[in-house]
């Protein structure tokens, strides 16, 4: 079986994200110093104090031609044989590109250099200022610590705050690396797959220092038994690896389970983990091309050829490969972003060849190079929105700096909505003199998790008045947590609920951040989640109609067993001839939900397995597991 390896990009040493921590930091003009506040008595002192507010708060800017940009910290005395725990805090604003940013704390011997520890490695990504925290233990030789940041090939800053070293006892040092120790191997196996297809992906994951040296697989199997499939991997250490397993027969719809399981050189099972891989038919899709209007109407919907659309996206393609796999994952929509004229125009041929819409991102450009961008491209098609500016709010750019461009795009290309994308909660009130279709980027698995999606994303929508003037569209994360030493990906659970998380809190269009072309960090590399949008885009095209132009009935929401408050969120959508329940558990635990306000006598799940449950004086109760979404439809009293 063929396999194309993707070795992990990160060290694998030390990062575990923590929280979340909002506070801005006022950029420096310069790059700054760190200077160690050294204890007046070494050895009697658990901290080395690195944490002088005028002294920490630092701010790098990245330079795009440098292979790696570093600023260094002075040297700090420390004690050889020694565990320590580094915390630190940091926010990124940095461009897309192939460049990385490292963290790290070198021990050293006088001028030598002997072990980094590498305490973050970060794609370029826009986010809060986040902990970062990892544990090491001093060689014999080491006498002194010395903080390094680089950055290499990255256009934007990165903003440093609060680092902090502490002396640690060897058994607490030990408590802390448990907490992100992870099994001999992360499986990954496909959870979606259309009829008619003849292969499946899968992947591995394998990280030595996470686990023993006796846990660690040297085979992973997989097995269909209802398919007579079975096939093998020799594993290889420190790998995210994908294969694709060959069908003799193409897939029929159904259910079919996947048993994979993680084997020492002596067949001993390590671990072991069973899936149900679902094949569903490829959904149909009406002709959505030529774009000839598009609207925004007073409940939010965008309107495109006088139909409601969820436009539902993916970040950034850049070959014809990318927009097939793009459009056979069910989306309906991609952003575009091309330096040039003839490039951008490759790839909306590209978009329009697989019958996708496109959002055009436009860069920085002056009068004349917009008026013969917009010239190639502003008929194209696939075109439903123009980005004037990305992520404004974070760059200082008001809307009164973006404005000309918007009327010089309006003028050349009148009809086509703008869009604009922020980070910012109050978007909407800042930036909706810019745009018609406002987006917001909150990415929030690894800090606050789905309870923290609901607070964003209903902060957000409520800034948008009734009637509404925008569209309020909500970007979401699909990225393995790249900030994380276990390089866990988000699980197919997850993955759904963060959609209907937005739409249940009254998002009218879906955006997924993931660069499709980036190796370790694309999401693509872990079939459960690349497929489960298979899924997941098969059930928002059954359900567009009925969630963005259906009646939202109120309902009370309650969860009797859990031991949070409000850890379900959940509404209803209802036609003159279909009504549907969509309800999320965000918490990590099971719960029992209980919606009351319901119409009908009887509600059954929706893409599943078909469970059934009785309404009673309005009333329905049902099991929800961990982070989980379940969808019913809602069955109507005869007319009888």
């Amino acid at each position: 079986m063929k396999r194309k390896s993707i070795i992990l990009a990160a060290a694998v040493s030390l990062a575990v994200v923590l929280a979340s921590c909002s506070t801005a930091v006022r950029p420096a003009d310069e790059p700054q110093t760190v200077k160690a506040a050294i204890p007046e008595k070494p050895g009697k002192t658990s901290t080395v104090l690195l944490d002088n507010p005028e002294d920490m708060n630092v701010t790098l800017q990245g330079k795009p031609e440098a292979n790696w940009y570093t600023h260094v910290s002075e040297t700090v005395p420390v004690k050889p044989n020694t565990w320590y725990r580094a915390s630190v805090e940091i926010k990124t604003a940095l461009k897309p590109g192939p460049g990385k940013l490292r963290f790290r704390v070198v021990q050293k011997n006088g001028e030598q250099n002997l072990v980094n520890n590498t305490l973050a490695t970060l794609s370029p990504a826009i986010l809060d200022f986040a902990p970062y925290s990892g544990v090491f233990l001093t060689r014999s030789d080491c006498r002194n610590l010395q903080v390094f940041y680089h950055l290499s090939k990255l256009d934007g800053t990165a903003s440093f705050r609060n680092l902090k070293l502490e002396e640690i006892s060897e058994e607490e040092a030990e408590k802390i690396r448990s907490a992100y120790q992870v099994p001999p191997a992360f499986f990954t196996p496909p959870v979606y797959a259309y009829s008619g297809e003849k292969e499946l992906p899968w992947g591995y994951r394998i990280t030595a220092e996470l686990m023993a040296k006796n846990q660690i697989p040297a085979k992973i199997t997989i097995r269909l038994p209802e398919l007579s499939v079975e096939a093998d991997e020799v594993t290889k250490v420190n790998m995210f690896a994908t294969s694709r397993i060959k069908l003799d027969s193409p897939l029929k719809k159904g259910k079919y389970a996947v048993l994979m399981t993680a084997l020492d050189a002596e067949g001993k099972v390590l671990a072991g983990e069973e899936r149900i891989l679902r094949v569903i038919d490829r959904p149909k899709t009406a002709a959505r091309l030529p774009v000839k209007s598009v609207e925004i109407d007073p409940a939010g919907n965008t309107v495109i050829n006088g139909k409601p659309v969820l436009l539902n996206g993916l970040y950034h393609v850049y070959s014809e490969q990318q927009v097939r796999e793009v459009a056979e994952a069910g989306f309906n929509t991609v952003i575009a972003w091309e330096p040039t004229p003839e490039k951008y125009l490759k790839t909306l041929n590209w978009i329009s060849k697989h019958g996708l819409y496109s959002d055009c991102v436009i860069k920085h450009l002056k009068p004349e190079p917009l008026a013969e961008l917009l010239k190639v491209i502003g008929k194209h098609p696939s075109i439903v929105s123009f980005d004037p500016e990305d992520e404004p709010d974070i760059k200082d750019i008001t809307p009164e700096m973006i404005l000309p461009r918007i009327d010089q795009i309006r003028a050349a290309c009148p009809g086509i909505p703008m869009r604009i994308s922020c980070a910012s909660p109050n978007v909407a009130v800042k930036y909706g003199v810019c745009s018609e279709i406002i987006c917001a980027h909150h990415y929030v698995i690894p800090f606050g998790g789905l309870p923290l999606q609901v607070k964003s994303t209903e902060t957000v929508v409520s800034t948008f008045p009734e009637p509404r003037k925008h569209s309020p569209q909500m970007t979401l994360q699909s990225w393995l947590h790249w900030h994380d030493i276990t390089c866990r990906p988000q699980t197919p659970e997850q993955t759904k609920s963060l959609a209907y998380i937005a739409l249940i809190c009254g998002a009218k269009g879906l955006w997924w951040y993931s660069f499709i072309d980036v190796g370790t960090w694309d999401v693509r590399s872990v079939p459960s989640v690349w497929t489960a949008f298979k899924g997941l885009n098969a059930e928002l095209a059954d359900l567009e109609e009925v969630i963005l132009t259906g009646k939202r009935l109120p309902v009370k929401i309650e969860a009797p067993n859990a031991r949070e408050e409000n850890p379900v969120v959940a509404a209803v959508w209802q036609l003159p001839g279909r009504a549907v329940l969509a309800a999320v558990n965000t918490l990590k635990e099971p719960v029992t939900a209980r919606i009351a306000g319901l119409p009908g006598e009887k509600i059954t799940e929706l893409f599943a397995d078909d469970a059934a449950y009785g309404v009673k004086s309005g009333t329905a109760e049902f099991p929800l597991p961990p982070e989980t979404t379940r969808i019913f439809e809602i069955q109507m009293p005869s007319a009888n």
